[in-house]
């Protein structure tokens, strides 16, 4: 995120009554610093999970949850 966009003096206000003083550090740093947006640490294997049993014997429930969790958003 450039930093342009985050006013430090605005943040300092919102933060200084936070009691973890290492929060507000870091969110200010990200204020006149940047803040690197990714991950750069080790990568491990993905972990695929089995397929639960009640979606390989009546998809229609899957499919139903799916159209409901989607009409919330």
């Amino acid at each position: 995120m450039p930093t342009s966009q985050l006013h430090i003096e605005g943040w300092k206000r919102l933060t200084s009554a936070f009691p973890d003083t290492g929060v507000i550090n870091a969110i200010l740093g990200i204020c006149q610093l940047g803040a690197r947006i990714g991950y750069d640490g080790v990568r491990k294997k993905p972990v695929i999970y089995p397929t639960l049993a009640i979606a390989e014997t009546d998809a229609s429930l899957v499919s139903t949850d799916i159209a409901l969790e989607h009409k919330k958003h």
